[in-house]
């Protein structure tokens, strides 16, 4: 029969239960500090709305990818603070991923990639052979 004991270090036990980092950001007010970045909302809702108003306007690969890092922004940041909000964005971002215009625009963008990367990059290398024993 083994029996364990566990001692606490001092100012380690808490009397209150944390309910998770939600609560840390709530207290923090419209700023949430988020892995190690200041996340402002408000830059991040403007961010959003102008790169929005940009793709009526201009359909680019820039762009689209702007408004979609705006859009996880927007959601990690809501979804920190149990701001049921973050929904409206993650629904934001699906729209604009299913528009044709879009998708084909992203296509565009991964084969002028796969093009740039050269040739060579897709083929196999044969293998180094022994050198002979004489």
């Amino acid at each position: 029969c083994l029996i364990f004991f566990f001692q606490a270090e001092d100012g380690i036990r808490d009397a209150q239960e944390s309910r998770g980092l939600g609560d840390v950001y709530k207290r923090q007010g419209i700023n949430a500090e988020y892995m190690g970045q200041k996340m402002d909302i408000q830059s991040i809702l403007d961010s959003i709305a102008v790169n929005e108003s940009k793709l009526q306007v201009e359909l680019s690969l820039e762009v689209i990818n702007s408004l979609m890092a705006s859009y996880q922004k927007a959601v990690e940041y809501f979804s920190a603070v149990n701001d049921p909000t973050y929904k409206t964005y993650m629904d934001r971002m699906h729209l604009l991923l299913q528009r044709e215009d879009i998708r084909a625009t992203l296509d565009s963008g991964a084969e002028a990639v796969k093009q740039s990367d050269g040739p060579g990059l897709g083929r196999q290398v044969p293998p180094i052979e022994e050198e002979e024993k004489i």
